[in-house]
């Protein structure tokens, strides 16, 4: 992959493994531009207990009625088959809440790879 040239399709979610993906952003670059952004709230999975609302920023009465992110998988199925790779600040994070509704991605051209990525992690970038 030429990374001057990638596109790389910017993970950001809210959420835990108990309540879902409450809020994501998603940022798409093709090197130094982005082209596309997207940003929604969804419907938690289970209760939002007080920490969870301290931590995300969001109250459950305002989630109410939004879509869950289950529902949204033609979304994330599109997007991991038009990009080079997905990045994330702490990678595993993002990767393992999109494992958690869908183990595997839909679509691939890689019919061997079984994964959501390849993944670039902007934690990891950060730390050297």
């Amino acid at each position: 992959v030429n990374w001057g040239k990638a596109t790389i399709g910017v993970l950001d979610f809210e959420g835990t493994v108990r309540t879902g993906v409450v809020e994501f952003g998603i940022v798409i670059t093709r090197g130094a531009s982005i082209v596309e952004t997207d940003t929604a709230t969804c419907c938690p999975e289970a209760e939002l207990l007080p920490e969870d609302e301290r931590a995300h920023g969001l109250r459950e009465k305002d989630l109410a009625g939004t879509t869950p992110f289950r529902e949204r998988l033609s979304l994330f199925s599109d997007l991991h088959a038009s990009v080079d790779a997905l990045g994330a600040h702490h990678a595993v994070v993002e990767e393992n809440l999109l494992k958690a509704v869908w183990p595997y991605p839909p679509t691939s051209d890689d019919k061997c790879r079984l994964d959501w990525g390849p993944w670039v992690d902007t934690r990891r970038l950060y730390e050297r």
